[in-house]
């Protein structure tokens, strides 16, 4: 068991969480950590004793002795079937749940050392045994001063540029991709399935962003509207292509997804794809009929936002897909004045190639060449010199 919990655990453990972990872990009834807590003293021998050279122990913390350990006793290698340490993964993720949500569940909790990873081991487990499923749905709890005190911290590292939300059940089972949670709502009939929080996110939008592929067509299935608006990203699609979950945003697709959709902080969802630099998702919207020159959102156009992420292959991508090198729009005007302010001399070099107008006016610069010139990009500004910019031009 001690060697399954280092396998199973997300981070290394200190020797005393080992103790909490392997306390929880063999006394099921224990509602107080405190009292289900092994002692300490000695067990750093115990765990050497016991996992032989597989791991070892530095400043209280136990490691794996490398990651082909893991791999090996995972079966990610070849090995006997009958071998004695081999670590069935299902196993490995049911036991690392039970222990964090049975710590989130104790009487004494005082920290939120589980809030996190319980959700990704639940998440990995085939078929949760139902003693398990009562402890999870105690934590789903949303009324409960528990759910209060584990829910902050675990919103806080898992979504640490998100303000904080107020979620239901179905909209935090959907962001965990716990699909066992979701089945059971699907039975009791809970809730509408397009519900929104209180940033507007619904369900869908949750699974599309957090990637997870099983969820989504459990959600479609159920009537989820694949082109619902609302939340930071405006719609599902958006969110999938925001994060680059290419298998996602091909299914949200077949299902009836508008490509050209407007809303959401990017805009429409070839923009929301460049600026995360997720190239094949680009190449699919683009193949799916998305509008290369679509205007609106943060960055103004994607092109603009492909700069601005100094990615040469959606630059290149988009450009031979008909996008406007010279588009208006964003803080800098144009393409190739946002190439410059950043210092970027091959971007500014292949706009250039691409037919951008070296004396376009607009932004924040008025130029390419002031744009360059203020940020002390000398190369740049020979460039544009070199290129026709007329070094009299006023603006700025």
């Amino acid at each position: 068991m001690v060697l399954r919990i280092i396998v199973g655990a997300r981070r290394p453990l200190t020797v005393g969480e080992m103790a909490m972990a392997l306390g929880l872990a063999t006394s099921r009834n224990a509602k107080i950590a405190s009292e289900a807590c092994l002692k300490v003293n000695r067990l750093d021998e115990k765990i050497r004793r016991l996992c032989g050279l597989f791991v070892f122990i530095k400043d209280s913390k136990i490691y794996l002795i490398h990651q082909t350990a893991r791999e090996f006793l995972t079966g990610k290698v070849d090995r006997s079937p009958n071998f004695k340490w081999y670590l069935q993964p299902n196993i490995t993720e049911a036991l690392m749940a039970e222990i964090c949500v049975r710590y989130l569940l104790t009487d004494d909790l005082v920290s939120n050392d589980g809030e996190i990873n319980w959700a990704d081991h639940f998440r990995d487990i085939l078929i949760p045994d139902a003693k398990l499923m009562e402890w999870v749905w105690e934590l789903y709890r949303i009324t409960t001063d528990r759910f209060r005190l584990w829910f902050a911290n675990f919103w806080e590292i898992a979504m640490p540029y998100h303000e904080d939300t107020k979620m239901d059940v179905l909209h935090l089972a959907a962001f965990n991709g716990h699909q066992n949670i979701l089945c059971e709502m699907a039975m009791n009939e809970r809730g509408s399935i397009d519900a929104t929080d209180r940033s507007g996110t619904n369900a869908l939008q949750w699974a599309c962003m957090q990637g997870h592929s099983e969820v989504v067509p459990q959600l479609l299935e159920r009537g989820a509207d694949v082109n619902a608006e609302g939340g930071k990203y405006g719609n599902a699609l958006q969110a999938a292509s925001g994060q680059g979950h290419r298998k996602i945003v091909q299914l949200l697709l077949e299902n009836g997804a508008d490509v050209n959709a407007q809303g959401g902080q990017y805009g429409n969802v070839l923009q929301a794809a460049a600026q995360g630099g997720h190239f094949d998702v680009v190449q699919l919207l683009l193949e799916n009929g998305a509008d290369v020159n679509a205007q609106g959102g943060y960055y103004r156009n994607a092109l603009y936002a492909a700069v601005n992420r100094r990615n040469l292959e959606i630059i290149q991508l988009l450009l031979e897909n008909g996008a406007d090198v010279n588009a208006q729009g964003g803080q800098y005007g144009n393409a190739v004045q946002a190439a410059a302010q950043g210092g970027h001399f091959d971007v500014v070099q292949l706009l250039l190639e691409n037919g951008a107008d070296v004396n376009a006016q607009g932004g924040y610069y008025g130029n390419a060449l002031q744009a360059a010139a203020q940020g002390g990009h000398l190369e740049i500004v020979q460039l544009l010199h070199d290129k026709g910019a007329d070094v009299n031009a006023q603006g700025g």
